[in-house]
């Protein structure tokens, strides 16, 4: 039995290369992969949808005379897994992905679209800039400023590192201790202030209140005094508002005369 898995081939010492017959190709330029669908597409065939991760084996070539900034394009074969129908995807270096070149459609994607929009919004401040030399330079000064606070932030970042680099442990901890004293003191007196300001709102809330009552009880006394004897209702209602019955008079007996005879 030969071997299953050929690692050496027996090649002949008289073997002559060149009246070896040339490998007939059925496809120039093209060879088989094992690839995965990059996006969503639906057959414009079938109508078939085809989502993001589905293996296929394609055919791969390259797409002869494209190219960008001498980056090679590449297009795949598909194969409607509906229909049969084939439809070709070739990649897109310039957007950093993929486009459909016939046979599909490509469903909507949120980054592509975001991406396009940055570019759109790219392409009309250049435009914008180009007309007018005034916009330009401001924009020019803003990026540079911008620029000079990215480098300022880094170097921040980096003198911070350089303090701790060569720290023994027991600094470290020490200057953890440190911040963690410092923000649990922030966290207190932040606590406190606010505990002030509640007893402050309590306060004021309180004395309204109170003075809300004196005014009103001081008007109800001014209401009753000020009013004359005339215009005081007879109502016989007394300052509660409780009716006040009269007394009745309890009649005078009269003494029982008894006629005495003689």
């Amino acid at each position: 039995m030969g071997e299953r898995k050929v690692v050496n081939k027996f090649i002949p010492w008289n073997f002559d290369p060149e009246k070896a017959g040339k490998i007939k190709l059925s496809n120039i330029g093209q060879f088989s992969v094992r690839m995965m669908l990059p996006f969503t597409v639906r057959c414009n065939a079938c109508g078939e949808f085809m989502y993001a991760g589905k293996k296929f084996n394609t055919r791969k070539e390259n797409a002869n005379g494209e190219d960008y900034l001498g980056i090679a394009i590449t297009r795949f074969y598909f194969k409607c897994v509906n229909c049969g129908s084939e439809f070709a995807i070739k990649t897109d270096p310039k957007n950093s992905s993929y486009v459909v070149e016939y046979g599909a459609t490509q469903n909507s994607c949120l980054w592509m679209n975001e991406r396009q929009l940055e570019l759109e919004e790219k392409a009309q401040k250049e435009e914008a800039e180009k007309m007018d030399a005034m916009k330009a330079l401001e924009n020019r000064i803003e990026e540079s400023k911008n620029e000079m606070d990215a480098y300022d932030a880094l170097d921040t970042i980096q003198a911070q590192q350089r303090k701790t680099m060569n720290l023994d442990p027991e600094e470290a901890l020490s200057i953890v201790r440190s911040r963690e004293e410092k923000q649990t003191k922030l966290e207190q007196e932040v606590k406190v202030e606010k505990d002030e300001e509640d007893d402050k709102e309590l306060e004021e809330a309180i004395r309204q209140k109170q003075e809300e009552a004196l005014k009103r009880e001081d008007e109800r006394l001014k209401n009753l005094f000020s009013k004359p004897s005339s215009q005081v209702p007879s109502n016989n209602k007394g300052n509660n508002g409780l009716q006040v019955v009269p007394k009745k008079k309890k009649k005078a007996k009269r003494a029982a005369v008894s006629l005495v005879p003689y």
